[in-house]
């Protein structure tokens, strides 16, 4: 089963800058993490949190 934590890039944002990565670190993860899931529609289950 594959489960989908759909998190705001905001929100990732800021957990990245939180753990101290570099700034450039962040904006390539983000920017990897954009190509890697772009269209991904291969999970069973999305969880999305709407509190958001």
């Amino acid at each position: 089963m594959v489960i989908y934590l759909d998190i705001p890039e905001s929100i990732r944002r800021d957990r990245l800058v939180k753990r101290k990565d570099s700034d450039d670190g962040v904006e390539q993860r983000l920017d990897r993490d954009r190509q890697d899931f772009e269209g991904f529609i291969d999970y069973d289950l999305r969880v999305t949190n709407q509190d958001f």
